[in-house]
């Protein structure tokens, strides 16, 4: 998703953190996956690329809806700053998130 360099990020629902990266030189840099019930279903949001030092969350920590998670960056294989932000249903099959919120938010 473009957003500008520094934009905050925020978790679209709350949940639990089950993958927290703070390496900046991994594929999607540093990175947070969350998984949600949302609707009855599992439910992982994951966001990629952000700022390193914006990301404090650890494996385990519980996060509210809205909740600020960190600033988009240009970590990991990224040409410019922008949110690398996918939906995992079931937490593992991996959807289209800009599609899947659309869907889910009309």
């Amino acid at each position: 998703l473009g957003a500008g360099n520094g934009a905050q990020i925020r978790s679209i629902a709350a949940g639990v953190v089950t993958e927290a990266d703070t390496n900046p030189s991994g594929g999607l840099g540093v990175y947070v996956v969350i998984q949600h019930v949302i609707d009855g279903a599992i439910v992982s949001s994951a966001y990629g690329h952000m700022q390193v030092g914006s990301m404090t969350l650890s494996v385990g920590d519980s996060v509210y809806s809205g909740q600020p998670i960190g600033l988009v960056g240009q970590t990991g294989v990224a040409t410019a700053p922008h949110l690398h932000f996918e939906i995992r249903l079931g937490g593992t099959q991996r959807v289209d998130g800009a599609a899947w919120l659309h869907a889910k938010l009309g």
